[in-house]
C-alpha cells in the first residue's frame, strides 16, 4: 500500500493545480485499475485497523465490531467507487 501512496502522491502532486477534470482524464486514462486496487486497499487496511483498535481497547465486542465494520465497508466503497465514476464519466467527456 505504501508503493501505491507514494505513486498517487507523485501522479497527483506533479500536475498542479488539482482540478476535477485532471483526475477524470487520469482516472479515464491508465489510471483506473490502479484506483480501483487503491481504494479496495486503503479500506481494507482502515478497517482492519479499526477492528483491531475497537476490541483492543474494549470499545465493541467482537461480533458487533464486525457488524458495525462490515457496513462501514458498504458505505465506504460505495462511496469511493461513486467518486470514481463520477471521474470516469468526468474524463470521458473530454
Amino acid at each position: 500500500m505504501l508503493v501505491l501512496a507514494a505513486i498517487h502522491l507523485w501522479v497527483v502532486l506533479s500536475d498542479l493545480p488539482i482540478e476535477a477534470s485532471k483526475s477524470g482524464a487520469r482516472v479515464f486514462g491508465v489510471y483506473l485499475v490502479f484506483y480501483i486496487a487503491y481504494i479496495v486497499l486503503v479500506e481494507a487496511h482502515m478497517s482492519i485497523g479499526l477492528y483491531r483498535l475497537s476490541v483492543k481497547w474494549g470499545l465493541l465486542t467482537r461480533p458487533w465490531a464486525h457488524r458495525i465494520l462490515t457496513a462501514w465497508t458498504v458505505a465506504v466503497l460505495s462511496l469511493g467507487f461513486a467518486i470514481l465514476g463520477a471521474l470516469y464519466r468526468i474524463g470521458g467527456s473530454q
